[in-house]
């Protein structure tokens, strides 16, 4: 084992979008697929072809607050991962490293983390799918393919360090990079027992993995069906693997 993936259970909070209005209906199905459809910041810079968000780590996280309050960890509908005032206590008493704690203004109970070091996702070997690259800025609006994680030849993750993947996944807002720790650090995070942790071990990540069809992150259950269907986002037309979505999204829900 080389390692450890960490997710966190969304916290019903926007760090980039204001609040959508919606319907009751709609709020059941937050956690299925996020709507995107509030306003964003005007720090905010998209792709004026695409509208693919192009400063996305570089905006102030000025007026995040969030909604659900009780995880040490936990993430955004638009892929910022956030952390309590005892998941930092717990890094820094245990000598944890990698990680930049980003403060909230509006929210002084938690941060904004983002590690400092990116390693290499070997999107090949994983036959990880980019679809939907815009001609202008070059992105692509889903990146569908993550676990098992496969790193290239040569990247390692120190037992005590946590870092991120060079590559995002997801769809349009949502896409983020995976967040990677060290045997030890995700040893002692487990012993610590923070609430909202999901975390899953890294096997062997540069194994050839057993071949898999549009997974959205689970490694357990591969879709077995795709439906090209064209949907609306932001006004944008654009094709992806829905079942691939739904199955990643349930998943999380139900874990």
């Amino acid at each position: 084992m080389v390692g450890y993936c960490i997710y966190g259970q969304f916290n019903d909070s926007y760090a980039f979008h204001e609040v959508p209005d919606l319907t009751e209906y709609q709020k059941l199905h937050q956690a299925l697929l996020p709507d995107m459809t509030g306003d964003t910041q005007p720090e905010v810079q998209r792709c004026p072809a695409c509208g693919e968000m192009l400063n996305k780590w570089d905006v102030p996280l000025t007026d995040l607050r969030l909604k659900r309050r009780r995880s040490d960890i936990s993430a955004t509908y638009d892929g910022v991962k956030t952390v309590s005032q005892r998941f930092r206590d717990v890094c820094e008493t245990e000598g944890l490293t990698g990680l930049r704690f980003i403060s909230l203004p509006k929210d002084k109970a938690f941060y904004a983390i983002r590690p400092i070091r990116a390693v290499r996702f070997d999107a090949v070997r994983r036959q990880t799918e980019f679809l939907n690259r815009c001609d202008v800025c070059g992105r692509y609006r889903s990146v569908v393919g993550a676990t098992p994680v496969c790193l290239k030849a040569g990247e390692s993750i120190h037992p005590k360090e946590f870092v991120w993947t060079d590559l995002e996944f997801a769809s349009g807002d949502e896409k983020h990079p995976l967040l990677l720790c060290g045997v030890e650090a995700g040893q002692i995070l487990k012993r610590a027992k923070l609430r909202g942790l999901d975390i899953e071990p890294i096997k062997d990540a540069h194994a050839a993995p057993a071949p898999v069809r549009f997974d959205w992150y689970s490694s357990r259950r591969p879709a077995t069906t795709s439906l090209n269907i064209p949907i609306l986002s932001d006004g944008l037309p654009e094709e992806m693997n829905i079942v691939a979505n739904l199955e990643w999204h349930i998943e999380r829900t139900l874990r």
